[in-house]
């Protein structure tokens, strides 16, 4: 790849994929973007298998209620592993001095359909 790694972008996005009487899954995407291009993406699926599941989220279809705030810790374990795969995916490119960044939780957050 021929470019200028400061002029390559980032964007993310994290989505409940499916929510069972025993589980979640969270879907991750990247995409580093360069010129209005997409030259790297990457989804990655994570499953949370979770007992009496039905006693601690409540999903109407819409927004999974998590009164206990067990979400933020799934995702960020779901985006930090994401970041470990692009690592090992862009080692020895020009991307590799461009990584996935540090978000905050809160940030993750706003992006869902998560409540409190």
């Amino acid at each position: 790849m021929n470019c200028d790694i400061e002029k390559v972008s980032f964007q993310y996005s994290v989505h409940i994929a499916k929510v069972s009487e025993d589980h979640i899954v969270i879907t991750i995407r990247v995409e580093f973007i360069y010129h209005d291009e997409v030259i790297l993406s990457l989804s990655s699926e994570h499953y949370f298998y979770i007992e009496n599941m039905k006693d601690l989220f409540v999903f109407n279809g819409k927004v999974l209620n998590d009164h206990l705030n067990l979400y933020p810790n799934f995702a960020g374990i779901a985006y930090g592993a994401t970041r470990g795969m692009v690592a090992v995916h862009t080692a020895g490119t020009k991307l590799e001095a461009r990584p996935v960044p540090l978000i905050k939780t809160s940030d993750i957050l706003s992006k869902s359909v998560v409540k409190k």
